[in-house]
């Protein structure tokens, strides 16, 4: 059997960005692998993007990839952000979105 400490999973903190259409969580440092920089997505601008915080794999190839928990880094710049291109804005499609349609 696994101690606590064998199957605890990492934290991992992510800051909310905008790429064209979607949001994404970039880890500055991974907590496995140290690498610098990994990227998950977090849906597309309209959607809340803080549905995808919690457990994710990690996209490195550390020998021990059990994945991380993604924590929201900075949640006053993530507010920030969802109150201009979140799901509450423009009836719900985000005012990015409405750029692209």
């Amino acid at each position: 059997m696994k101690t606590a400490a064998e199957t605890a999973w990492p934290i991992a903190l992510a800051d909310l960005e905008i790429w064209e259409r979607s949001f994404k969580w970039v880890v500055r440092r991974c907590p496995l692998c140290s690498k610098k920089r990994h990227v998950h997505g977090g849906g597309l601008v309209g959607e809340d993007p803080r549905r995808m915080l919690g457990h994710r794999a990690g996209h490195c190839d550390h020998a021990d990839n059990r994945g991380y928990i993604l924590v929201d880094a900075d949640s006053a710049a993530t507010e920030s952000i969802l109150r201009r291109f979140g799901p509450n804005v423009s009836g719900g499609s985000g005012a990015l979105a409405e750029k692209y349609r």
